[in-house]
């Protein structure tokens, strides 16, 4: 385990990353990994947008019943960029 905070944004973005690796096509993947790189920050007119894909990454993992597969996804990326 990494020693950098997880906040909203990262956490954001590690969802976004891991649907992308498991076939799904979120929008915003660049913004994930430059937001992920970058401990978070992200501009604020993104934030709303960002979050829904974000929910909604989220919600199409849950309904496929992928979870475990996802969080397996989610720790190994959140990981290779240090959290």
């Amino acid at each position: 385990m990494g020693t950098k905070m997880i906040n909203n944004g990262v956490a954001n973005s590690a969802i976004i990353l891991t649907a992308e690796k498991m076939g799904y096509n979120p929008v915003y993947v660049e913004v994930a990994k430059q937001t992920i790189s970058n401990g978070g920050d992200m501009e604020p007119i993104l934030i709303g947008l960002f979050s829904g894909e974000a929910i909604t990454m989220h919600n199409k993992i849950a309904e496929d019943m992928r979870v475990d597969e996802a969080n397996s996804i989610a720790q190994e990326i959140l990981s290779q960029y240090g959290y």
